[in-house]
């Protein structure tokens, strides 16, 4: 079971010293980015007005199908 656990901690791809993926300081880019988080305060999206043209779309395909559906009747030979 040792010889197992030794083989695993060996086998790690991200070592908790590593330069990359330790806790060490942030470099410039990361700390702006990190401080436009945190500090930043979301602005809403507007959604409202593209779910409502669709809507409105699918809603007169919807009535223009069914007219044509009762208006046009049966074909006549």
């Amino acid at each position: 079971m040792a010889d197992e656990l030794h083989l695993l901690r060996a086998a790690d791809p991200v070592p908790a010293a590593g330069p990359h993926f330790g806790d060490g300081p942030l470099d410039h880019t990361a700390e702006r980015h990190l401080a436009r988080l945190l500090h930043e305060t979301p602005r809403p999206r507007r959604r409202t007005r593209p779910r409502l043209a669709w809507s409105l779309a699918a809603a007169l395909v919807a009535v223009v199908t069914v007219v044509t559906v009762l208006v046009g009747g049966p074909a006549g030979e």
